[in-house]
């Protein structure tokens, strides 16, 4: 979403965020702020757990499921139906309590090894229709507590973060802009993707007017004024969204907290040379002449990081166990 743009950057910094949601669109604790519990249990009506045995490598990356799974807004009514295959039960996790990518990097350190290795399809269906996403990750957490026999809780500890402020009180850069309430062209859902029983659908179109993505919800590539630096857009999103997932999206190692102060939506770009990663291999046509995410940040969309310490939430695992066959 995010809905997860940013995993180019990681291997190469890994794909800039395809993580979950990305299609094109980037793709989510007190950072991401997971679903409320309702009143009542939420459950799907029936579901669905098998161990994938195509033998291919779990495709965490750009997942095959029916919507995206990041922590963003990207959504498409189905029906009330969540229909994935080949994931590991750690994207799983991250979708059902609406984790950001530094939260999953902790996460992974706590589960066993086939939680990341081993890929499970999930077929699951509600009679609520008009079921909401964040309906899903609860009926998902449910969904796991019984199949997987997960349990969890949440701690508070104090990490290092990066606080996003303004660099120039009460004023936005160029590339920051409040999103317009009076704008109606705004979708949530992911562009159609062609199958192979289908005719090939046309490219659609990637941006409006001012650069921003045509997508709405979640973070998507856009294409750079240089060939060789990324580019990536939001729209009509919050600024906290952006901001947790600014960790992946500039290599900083540490989460992001929104204190801008700036409320309502946005639309975002930017525009950067990311910088060589020890022991990664850069894309062959990188270009290095372009300024660093920190510098565009500040150029751009008149934005800095404050290096800072802050309590955050941590999702423990208390147990997990490798599901029975259905």
């Amino acid at each position: 979403m995010i809905e997860c743009v940013l995993r180019t950057l990681n291997r190469s910094r890994k794909m800039l965020l395809a993580s979950v949601g990305l299609m094109g669109v980037i793709t989510p604790a007190c950072l991401a702020q997971p679903p409320s519990p309702p009143t009542t249990k939420m459950e799907f009506d029936v579901a669905s757990v098998r161990e994938n045995k195509s033998g291919l490598p779990p495709s965490g990356v750009m997942p095959k499921s029916n919507f995206p799974l990041g922590p963003g807004a990207m959504y498409s009514p189905n029906g009330g139906l969540f229909s994935t295959s080949n994931q590991p039960l750690l994207v799983y996790i991250m979708f059902a309590y609406k984790m950001t990518d530094h939260e999953v990097q902790a996460l992974s350190k706590q589960l066993p090894n086939w939680a990341a290795t081993e890929s499970f399809d999930i077929e699951a269906k509600t009679d609520n229709r008009a079921a909401t996403k964040d309906d899903m990750r609860l009926m998902m957490q449910s969904l796991l507590a019984e199949r997987f026999k997960l349990g969890v809780h949440t701690v508070t500890e104090e990490i290092p973060v990066y606080g996003l402020v303004l660099a120039k009180p009460g004023k936005t850069g160029p590339k920051l802009q409040p999103h317009p309430e009076s704008d109606t062209s705004c979708s949530n859902a992911p562009p159609p993707a062609s199958s192979p029983d289908s005719a090939p659908v046309a490219p659609p179109r990637r941006t409006v007017a001012g650069g921003f993505p045509v997508i709405c919800g979640g973070a998507a590539y856009v294409p750079p004024s240089v060939p060789g630096r990324f580019a990536v857009g939001y729209r009509n999103v919050p600024l906290k969204l952006i901001a947790v997932q600014m960790t992946l999206m500039g290599g900083l190692g540490r989460p992001v907290i929104d204190q801008t102060g700036l409320t309502g939506n946005f639309d975002f770009l930017i525009e950067f040379s990311p910088e060589r990663s020890l022991g990664v291999d850069p894309p062959a046509n990188l270009d290095t002449t372009g300024p660093t995410f920190q510098q565009a940040l500040s150029e751009q969309d008149g934005l800095k990081l404050i290096s800072q310490k802050s309590m955050v939430d941590k999702i423990i695992i208390d147990h997990v166990e490798y599901p029975s066959a259905n």
